[in-house]
């Protein structure tokens, strides 16, 4: 099984409610908090530890009612999926507006863009699309990619 496959099995594709009802601990509680609006690296930290992946001190942002690390930043789940899987595979930089072919592999997926609340989007991408709440128009408005596989 690759490492997309067990991330996908273990991705959780819930409502924020229902994804912070299922962390435990203060997390119900976040629901409405400005800071915890973005949900990308905390659902990409689930899938990370029912695919079997520890997330170190180092990475932790946060702390699920049973006391796994989550991370909260794309920056800082950027370094973590460096260390964990490696350098992406594809990658490029690119003018805001323009479009992009991402290829046809499974895999992580990382886009950053300008936005008002985050600094980009992680995903998993199965080839064709995002198996979470990625926008093709959000990778064409942003100014870089990369890809895991």
């Amino acid at each position: 099984m690759t490492i997309y496959d067990s991330l996908a099995q273990h991705y959780p594709t819930m409502s924020k409610v229902d994804l912070y009802n299922q962390l435990g601990g203060q997390w119900p509680t976040l629901v409405d908090h400005p800071n915890y609006q973005n949900t990308c690296a905390i659902r990409l930290s689930v899938a990370f530890h029912g695919a079997g992946y520890k997330i170190d001190n180092k990475y932790k942002e946060a702390i699920a009612g049973d006391g796994r690390n989550i991370v909260i930043k794309v920056k800082t789940m950027w370094d973590y999926v460096t260390s964990t899987v490696g350098p992406f595979y594809w990658g490029m930089s690119k003018n805001p507006g323009t479009s992009v072919d991402i290829p046809a592999k499974k895999g992580i997926i990382v886009y950053h863009a300008a936005f008002s609340d985050a600094t980009g989007h992680f995903d998993l991408w199965n080839g064709s699309g995002f198996v979470g709440s990625g926008d093709l128009g959000d990778v064409a408005n942003g100014f870089d990619l990369a890809l895991w596989i």
